[in-house]
């Protein structure tokens, strides 16, 4: 009978603790995890209607002079104010030696006016 007191305090503090919350909680939004990614990459991006679905597609262009391998990329889906609709992390599928690039598509926000593609994540290959 004491260790279900005891559980039933602990389990009251911890509701306590928490507190209640009314309507959802929302996340901060995404940021790339690499600072300045933009001095080794080169994004263009559009989207296009494909088999009756909207896609952003693109290219992804290594401008650096080093190898870059598990890139991912950062698809940000905002609307007419440019407020966060959807965000989506995306792997690239490719590495990338200095100079080429790699195509990629994925499933555009209905609710967004627009979309952003960023880099939000890669490993060099050397240092650099």
């Amino acid at each position: 009978m004491a260790m279900q007191s005891a559980c039933v305090a602990v389990a009251a503090g911890i509701v306590a603790l928490l507190g209640t919350t009314e309507g959802p909680v929302t996340a901060a939004p995404l940021a790339p995890l690499v600072v300045n990614w933009e001095r080794s990459f080169t994004i263009d991006s559009q989207v296009i209607q494909k088999d009756g679905r909207a896609l952003v597609t693109g290219t992804v262009l290594n401008t650096s002079t080093c190898g870059a391998q598990r890139i991912q990329i950062l698809i940000d889906a905002l609307d007419a104010g440019g407020n966060f609709v959807d965000q989506r992390i995306v792997w690239l599928g490719a590495d990338l030696t200095p100079g080429t690039h790699a195509y990629f598509e994925a499933p555009a926000a209905q609710s967004a006016t627009s979309h952003r593609v960023s880099v939000f994540a890669f490993e060099s290959k050397k240092r650099c």
